[in-house]
């Protein structure tokens, strides 16, 4: 009888064992399959990049050279409507890239979004 009290116990832990396993089994497949995914979106992710990097030389290669204007030393003047401007500096950046004050004299429009938009850029006089 004691005999089979002793393998009942050995079996009974045998089976906590094999359940402990199982569950362990269970987790590192789960890990398995989230390693994977990543991995599948990193090589997702590492081609894109590599699309992008692609278009950074032609990018670069796509802006045109135009001719290049000296900064006038005084700054230009303007009219516009009734009332005469001139400018504080010779050359400022509206967020597209730079400008010169005598290249935006010849564009009426920009004028107009200076007057209205960018005021501390010119002065009344």
């Amino acid at each position: 009888m004691e005999n089979i009290d002793k393998l009942t116990a050995d079996l009974n832990a045998a089976t906590e064992q094999v359940a402990a396993l199982q569950l362990e089994n269970a987790e590192l497949k789960a890990l398995i399959e989230k390693q994977e995914t990543l991995q599948r979106e990193n090589d997702e992710l590492l081609a894109k990049v590599a699309a992008l990097e692609a278009l950074v030389p032609s990018a670069g290669n796509s802006a045109k050279i135009v001719a290049k204007a000296e900064p006038a030393k005084e700054p230009p003047t303007f009219t516009l409507g009734k009332k005469k401007y001139r400018f504080k500096a010779g050359g400022f950046n509206l967020g597209e890239g730079g400008v010169l004050a005598t290249n935006a004299v010849k564009d009426q429009e920009l004028l107009k979004r200076i007057v209205d938009d960018y005021p501390g850029l010119i002065e009344e006089i």
